[in-house]
């Protein structure tokens, strides 16, 4: 299969290109190859610790990466991945002095594992979603950063009648104290600390934990109805630029009550 994606966001804070190949193999085609060409561009904006915004880069991102992967059942993905990139970040806002262009060129290993038994993307009511990652930088070639990150996100769904309960937290943690684009985690946004701007905290560390809950409402026996759900969320979560400024008594607060629609 091969796919070609365009992600433009209203604001224009991202923007990108992406295209890969998967070719399933194997008995049954549990075992899959991926090959994949990105080009990416995003707004990184830099956070005081009384999130005051002190500059902001334009990072325009260029990377490949080779999948190998195991999916013996639709719910159960294991991958490996050989990942390799330049990421440029241009000032835009702030000090030139103190915050000059950079440009890393990185090169890796990703391995990863998939459980997903969730039965809707936007509004499950049901399953369990766990996402594991880690991802290991090495000196290959001329790649000039360094590091390790450990990413682990889980969502949780349960209902009652027309009543839907979703549970998730995310954590990510840089092993290593040196700071790269790679290593950095995004908060912000709809469900990802709401009243924030998307991807408007940025860290080496990060941490989230949500709960939102939503009923559908409307005539649900009219075949052709269209799922409307109603609904409100309380999330709490902060990101910082390393593991000794972490405290748990530094996270924020964000909540949100929404009206949505599964089209």
């Amino acid at each position: 299969i091969g796919v070609l994606e365009v992600d433009i966001d209203r604001k224009g804070r991202v923007s990108g290109l992406r295209t890969e190949f998967r070719q399933p193999f194997g008995d049954g085609g549990a075992f899959f190859l991926r090959p994949a060409l990105e080009l990416r561009s995003e707004s990184l904006p830099l956070m005081s610790e009384s999130l005051e915004q002190l500059a902001e880069y334009r990072v325009v991102r260029r990377g490949a990466s080779l999948e190998a992967g195991f999916s013996p059942v639709p719910s159960w993905r294991v991958a490996a991945s050989l990942v390799a990139g330049k990421d440029k970040g241009q000032r835009v806002i702030g000090d030139p002095a103190a915050f000059p262009t950079q440009e890393e060129t990185y090169a890796g290993v990703r391995v990863g594992a998939t459980f997903d038994t969730l039965d809707s993307v936007s509004f499950p009511t049901t399953g369990l979603r766990a996402d594991i990652e880690y991802l290991s930088l090495q000196p290959w070639g001329d790649a000039n950063v360094e590091g390790d990150v450990a990413r682990i996100s889980v969502d949780w769904a349960h209902s009652w009648e027309r009543y839907h309960l979703l549970l998730g937290g995310r954590l990510a943690s840089a092993l290593d104290p040196g700071v790269n684009y790679q290593s950095q985690t995004f908060l912000g946004g709809f469900l990802n600390l709401s009243g924030f701007g998307e991807r408007s905290l940025v860290g080496n560390q990060a941490a989230l934990a949500r709960a939102v809950l939503y009923r559908r409402v409307g005539d649900t026996t009219r075949i052709f109805a269209m799922p409307m759900f109603v609904g409100g969320s309380l999330e709490a979560g902060n990101a910082w630029s390393a593991r000794d400024q972490v405290d748990i008594g530094a996270m924020v607060v964000g909540g949100s009550l929404f009206t949505g629609f599964s089209t």
